[in-house]
């Protein structure tokens, strides 16, 4: 299996935190009742809003803000505890980037992302393979009988392209 398929069956194996996290609204966004996008809008919430974080699904974090709850995009909130740049609005709040990110990137030592923004180092200290997850998508793959078998069946034929040279003129192939 490559190495950013198992990456990524890990970090959606892996379960939300315990604690309710502190967050910020980075631009006015909308909640919703449910997270999804047709989903009934119960209020717009203006940037700079506090809020707490109570479960997470797919890119949609289900927040508390005062006494009213709903789900609101992933990409619009700023996880951790409010500071004085994610409350004024300067241009690293609105870019979602938290002092926190600036200073560990300038002391050194590896730096890792995985292109999925929302998970806690707690999420991913505690991330656990699904090795049944793992199965079924091996399972799935593509396979070239299968991927043959598929092409007989919808009427695709097979035919030869001929190689090409970088200036698109067919390459002589050695043998």
């Amino acid at each position: 299996m490559p190495p950013r398929a198992l990456l990524l069956a890990l970090l959606l194996a892996a379960g939300t935190a315990d604690a309710a996290e502190q967050g910020v609204i980075i631009s006015a966004t909308d909640l919703r009742e449910r997270p999804f996008l047709d989903a009934a809008k119960l209020e717009r919430l203006p940037g700079k809003t506090q809020l707490e974080v109570l479960a997470r699904q797919a890119g949609w974090l289900q927040v508390r803000v005062g006494e009213r709850s709903g789900w609101v995009r992933m990409l619009s909130v700023r996880l951790g505890a409010p500071t004085a740049e994610t409350t004024s609005g300067g241009w690293m709040a609105r870019l979602g980037i938290g002092p926190g990110r600036i200073r560990a990137a300038s002391q050194g030592g590896p730096t890792v992302t995985t292109g999925i923004r929302g998970l806690s180092v707690v999420e991913l200290e505690n991330a656990r393979p699904d090795l049944e997850q793992v199965k079924r998508m091996r399972e799935s793959m593509a396979t070239p009988a299968r991927a043959k078998a598929h092409a007989v069946q919808v009427g695709l034929a097979e035919y030869e392209v001929p190689l090409l040279d970088e200036h698109g003129k067919p390459a002589e192939v050695k043998q």
